[in-house]
């Protein structure tokens, strides 16, 4: 079987890391797989890939003279245009059997490329958020509008352009005809079973809806001796480290407002407390109301260090407002690090109250307070426990091999029924 696996981004957020997951676990499985990422040119070890969709730069030149002349849409109309012919083009050449899609929006492409995509091979779209299924908000928090239709009035100001929002109507609508022009050449794939569900109450509620998790390399992600990852750090081995992690930490959706509040709470009782911290804008007003001990390692590509943090932490801390099946909760788990986080979209899936951590009411700082609480507050022996039922649930439920046979399956009955 050959399997074109096509994203947004090379590397860049979950659904990228993801897709180059899902890339290597095909290849394991004796699967031709090769990964295409529309925003990025190099490799990603590991994986087979053609990383050279890009406008070439007459393309981009022009781009630049149109943004001059006239506005920066035309320049973005121009390089979308030109990204989707090479894509189309480089897909024809290696002649899929089936196309895994992921996230494409991040490349500013429309639910329309489907189209051209379903003439060339079978597709099975992995939704990490739910901008498939909305006017263009990648989650609609508290808004239900995705159900019947989107329209002008969107309130989701969080994850969405006054732009979008303007089209959200004409958007949803686009995707409605496009999912029902695809018919049985399409079939829609879910990390969590929350998605699934958000996916069959609206747009999506007569497909083909799958819900497989994600997975990850229990040989990359295992638990170290504690003393062992803190002395290699330079951490205290008797100080309580939270760890958590964003690509922009001064995203709003990512909740670290709320985790600061909490930790603010513990600080009294924990004095030792240190807040560890991963990822880019850490600018000083955002740590500002902190007083706990903080120390911020910048933006991580390494596995091996993240590995090592992972493994520094007492527990790993999510506050999202809204998620799918984060990443780095797998990739915690699989360290042996127990996690507490708002009890949103799919986080609940993940963990599991007394076995792999601890939920807290969303949005709510006394709540998580009390969830870090449950877990900062062990004895070793019950820590212990817990660390184990994490690597357990994960080498279980999130290994690779699994990941693979579950696609396998769906891809073979696609492609069975073209």
């Amino acid at each position: 079987m050959r399997c074109a696996i096509l994203s947004d981004w090379g590397y860049e957020g979950g659904a990228a890391v993801a897709a180059n997951r899902l890339c290597v676990a095909l290849q394991n499985q004796s699967v031709e797989a090769m990964r295409f990422a529309t925003l990025y040119l190099g490799s990603i070890q590991g994986t087979t890939g053609d990383w050279s969709i890009q406008p070439n730069l007459f393309i981009r030149l022009v781009g630049k003279i149109a943004r001059k002349i006239f506005n920066r849409d035309l320049e973005n109309d121009l390089l979308r245009s030109s990204r989707v012919q090479k894509l189309v083009s480089r897909l024809q050449e290696f002649n899929p059997d089936v196309i895994s899609l992921h996230n494409i929006h991040g490349a500013g492409l429309q639910p329309s490329l489907l189209r051209q995509l379903v003439r060339i091979a079978p597709v099975a779209w992995t939704l990490h958020d739910m901008w498939a299924i909305t006017g263009g908000c990648t989650y609609a928090l508290a808004c239900t509008k995705f159900v019947n239709g989107c329209d002008g009035t969107c309130q989701c100001h969080l994850n969405m352009s006054e732009h979008d929002r303007r089209n959200a109507r004409r958007a949803w609508q686009l995707r409605h005809k496009v999912f029902e022009e695809s018919g049985n050449r399409m079939a829609f794939i879910t990390p969590s079973r929350w998605l699934a569900e958000q996916c069959k109450s609206g747009l999506l509620n007569k497909a083909e809806v799958h819900v497989i998790p994600n997975g990850l390399d229990l040989a990359e992600y295992y638990p170290i001796p504690r003393e062992k990852a803190r002395t290699a750090l330079g951490l205290p081995l008797d100080a309580k480290v939270v760890l958590f992690s964003a690509h922009w930490l001064s995203n709003q959706i990512k909740g670290l407002s709320y985790l600061i509040e909490a930790l603010n709470k513990l600080t009294g009782r924990n004095p030792e407390l240190i807040f560890l911290t991963i990822g880019e804008d850490a600018s000083p007003e955002i740590f500002s109301p902190l007083n706990a001990q903080h120390i911020h390692l910048g933006r991580i590509n390494d596995t091996r260090f993240m590995r090592l943090c992972y493994n520094v932490a007492d527990v790993y801390a999510l506050p999202s407002l809204a998620e799918n099946l984060p990443n780095v909760l797998l990739e915690a788990l699989a360290c042996g690090t127990p996690c507490v986080g708002f009890d949103v979209g799919g986080v609940g899936e993940i963990i599991r109250p007394g076995k792999t951590g601890f939920l807290a009411e969303p949005e709510n700082g006394d709540s998580l307070a009390h969830a870090l609480r449950q877990v900062l507050d062990l004895e070793a022996d019950a820590r212990q426990i817990l660390s184990r039922h994490c690597r357990q649930v994960a080498e279980a439920e999130y290994n690779l091999d699994l990941y693979a046979r579950r696609h396998i399956n769906l891809f073979e009955r696609l492609v069975n029924t073209r």
